[in-house]
């Protein structure tokens, strides 16, 4: 296994309310072919006495993985209060290729006469970018409120082209190119303020529009998606003293899943 990654980062401060910076990050990883041991599944059937049936597999993975980020950002102050504003511009490009192959033998009894024999090989290649915008901004009210808000857009585009071999033959029915892009757009904004030296609270809230579009090429399958959700978020803060501190938090969130995982196909491994 092998790794290889850089990062470079610069900031330029044009003056005392505003400046520029931005970051580039590059890795690549290597994972050679993997001849894993064969692992051997008995088959019993009650009462449990004897072997009916047993089957053996091995194994062999690799991976290949390229990634850039990077980000623009700019930031300008407008205040002595805390006031600020900040812009940025992200960029994620990623490229893995992946193959697994196994090689399945079915026996009678334990490993006593062959059956017959399966391979199975799986090949991923997964690319995906992504295009991002964002806005935020922190303005003191006074001593006691603060207000923040915010909006960001972000683009990905997916293309995920998976090939599933058995016994060295293209299986049509387990093969897929899917291409996939996904939009979300959202603002925010957050309330926080002191009541006094211990007490303080935060009110928030999130609003996103997601639009999905799924296309997979291979069955000519199309769909696109539209959905809306808000998520508040409350956090209460009790400074009892100095060496004690309670705090309350409610938050609701969305998990989405990594895009490799979107092609709706599966990865057969036995019959069983």
């Amino acid at each position: 296994f092998n790794s290889q990654n850089v990062n470079l980062s610069a900031d330029y401060k044009i003056n005392d309310n505003n400046s520029l910076g931005f970051t580039l990050n590059y890795s690549h990883d290597k994972q050679p072919n993997i001849d894993n041991p064969a692992s051997i599944t008995n088959i019993l059937h009650s009462p449990y006495i004897s072997i009916d049936s047993s089957y053996s597999t091995k194994n062999v993975s690799g991976n290949k993985d390229n990634s850039l980020s990077s980000s623009l950002y700019y930031n300008h102050k407008l205040d002595s209060l805390g006031g600020q504003y900040t812009i940025d511009f992200d960029f994620d490009w990623n490229k893995s290729n992946s193959n697994n192959s196994s090689l399945t033998q079915y026996y009678d009894g334990y490993l006593a006469n062959l059956i017959r024999g399966e391979r199975i090989d799986a090949l991923t290649t997964n690319k995906y970018n992504t295009y991002s915008l964002k806005f935020d901004e922190v303005k003191p009210l006074s001593k006691k409120f603060t207000l923040e808000f915010g909006a960001k857009t972000r683009l990905t585009t997916v293309n995920n082209d998976f090939h599933a071999l058995k016994d060295s033959v293209n299986d049509v029915s387990q093969t897929n190119n899917l291409k996939y892009k996904e939009n979300v757009n959202a603002a925010y904004v957050s309330l926080s303020t002191k009541f006094n030296d211990k007490l303080s609270l935060r009110l928030g809230l999130r609003g996103e529009h997601t639009y999905t579009h799924t296309d997979q090429v291979t069955t000519n399958e199309k769909k696109d998606k539209n959905y809306f959700d808000l998520f508040p978020n409350v956090n209460f803060s009790w400074a009892i003293n100095k060496s004690n501190h309670l705090s309350t938090t409610y938050s609701y969130r969305i998990t989405r899943p990594e895009y490799s995982s979107l092609n709706p196909f599966s990865v057969k491994q036995s019959d069983y």
